[in-house]
């Protein structure tokens, strides 16, 4: 006589209790128990434990002669068309014997590898007699785990991929469900239509974090055992557009610079895209410097540029435009230069430049270069930039001059100088001093007349004077006597 129950089941093993009183060849231990059970045994209403194909299942039981040894019979539940009173006449199988200790009791590990799928009575067999204790349920196994988990990074977001169990326990994967290091997780349904379904895309994750995500298969029998993680993915995205580009106009180039993003999306920099308008372009060295120089330009055509960054995720949108900047060098020197000189004073000319330098010129500078520091002689900028005429004045006659002629552009860059000629201020000379007049005879002196008075044969005049005071600036070449 006997009575079951389940008593408990934890971490993938089954224990059960049997409670149960036999007669193995020898009498109960005292009347008592025999009133206490029913006659006849009743097995139990229901099937349990379920545990999956696999799963080995602990029974105890108690309440058996001391000292004994005891089959152990399974056999399915309902039982088979056999009598029923022994192992086999249920269509079960003695899977072993336990030894009863001095207090009756006995434990046995059922393994259920061998085992079909569906319902079980477990029974101690004595005397070839069975007595069943307790039904159980094997169930299909959970699947295998997927392999090969991928994770690709996006947005806040990743996208992982598997390759399905080799296993799936019989029957077929229900679901796959993934879930991160961090505990975000990520369920796809794998019943028709969605097959085959081996990608999920995990959200809620933080850019610039590492991750890795496992992967678990679940059948009707349960959830299989979790993957081996996935590669680290760190999500990412596009950089934020560079701020504070500036540009700085040279000779047929402009350096730009800019500031860094304040959001790299996740992912370093690795490097920029440089747009210009109309045209124009340059690439940094290295690719994560803030700076570099557009060359190629023409001077006098104004430019803007736009910078973008770039990280793993691509590249992100491009910044402000940069001010306006216009490629210049300075202006050539002024042409056709002239010089007249005049009494204390010289006339100087001159055409523009043959090139503004890419900017309009503001003016022009003449300068005395018989000075040091060179004196300015004459100054146009802010003024009128087509006048092309100035007077030196106040110098000194006989004295050889030259000057510089400088084009000046808008912005104040300053061309190479046109330099004249050596040119000397003059006037005419003064006039003789003490100027005398003498006769003489002389019969060699060819006739010759002074002033009014007619000629004398034989006589001459001679007429002297002193050199003038001033030769007005260059020496006297002759003289004129009348």
């Amino acid at each position: 006589m006997f009575r079951s129950r389940v008593l408990s089941r934890s971490a993938g093993i089954v224990t059960a209790a049997l409670l149960v009183a036999v007669t193995l060849g020898v009498a109960p231990q005292a009347a008592a128990q025999v009133d206490e059970y029913p006659p006849t045994p009743q097995p139990p209403a229901t099937t349990t434990p379920e545990v999956p194909r696999g799963t080995p299942i602990d029974w105890t039981a108690q309440g058996y002669t001391p000292n004994a040894e005891l089959q152990v019979c399974v056999f399915p539940n309902p039982p088979g068309v056999g009598s029923g009173t022994t192992c086999v006449g249920a269509g079960g199988q003695i899977v072993g014997s336990t030894p009863v200790d001095g207090d009756g009791n006995w434990a046995f590990t059922l393994p259920t590898g061998d085992l079909a799928v569906g319902n079980y009575l477990i029974a101690g067999v004595g005397d070839g007699t069975i007595f069943p204790s307790s039904g159980f349920s094997v169930l299909p196994p959970p699947p295998g785990p997927p392999s090969d988990v991928v994770a690709v990074p996006g947005n806040t977001q990743a996208l992982v991929s598997w390759t399905p169990p080799p296993s799936n326990g019989g029957p077929p994967v229900t679901s796959y469900t993934v879930t991160a290091n961090t505990g975000q997780t990520c369920t796809v349904s794998a019943t028709p239509p969605n097959t085959p379904a081996t990608t999920c895309l995990v959200s809620g994750l933080t850019n610039g974090e590492p991750y890795t995500f496992t992967v678990v298969a679940t059948n009707s029998a349960g959830p299989g055992p979790t993957s081996a993680p996935s590669n680290v993915a760190v999500p990412r995205t596009v950089p934020t557009a560079p701020r504070n580009v500036t540009a700085t106009p040279g000779n047929g180039e402009i350096t730009l610079t800019w500031d860094a993003p304040a959001d790299n999306g996740g992912a370093a920099v690795t490097g920029y895209v440089i747009t210009g308008f109309p045209a124009g372009s340059c690439t940094p060295v290295p690719a994560t410097a803030t700076s570099c120089v557009v060359t190629g330009l023409t001077n006098g055509q104004s430019y803007t540029f736009e910078v973008a960054a770039t990280n793993a995720a691509g590249t992100g949108p491009p910044s402000s435009p940069s001010p306006p900047a216009t490629p210049s060098t300075t202006p050539g020197p002024p042409t056709d230069v002239g010089a007249t000189p005049g009494n204390t004073q010289i006339a100087i000319t001159w055409s523009a430049p043959e090139t503004d330098g890419g900017r309009p010129l503001a003016g022009y500078k003449v300068f005395n270069n018989n000075t040091d520091p060179k004196t300015l002689v004459c100054e146009t900028v802010g003024a009128d930039e087509n006048v092309t005429a100035c007077v030196a004045s106040g110098l000194t006659n006989g004295v050889a001059y030259t000057f510089d002629i400088i084009a000046v552009q808008v912005g104040g860059a300053e061309g190479p100088p046109a330099t004249t000629e050596a040119v000397t201020p003059r006037t005419v000379p003064d006039a003789p001093t003490a100027v005398t007049v003498d006769q003489v005879t002389d019969p060699d002196l060819a006739p010759t007349s002074v002033g009014a008075a007619a000629p004398v044969p034989g006589r001459a005049v001679v007429v002297s004077w002193t050199a003038p005071a001033a030769d007005g600036g260059r020496p006297v070449t002759g003289y004129k006597v009348q």
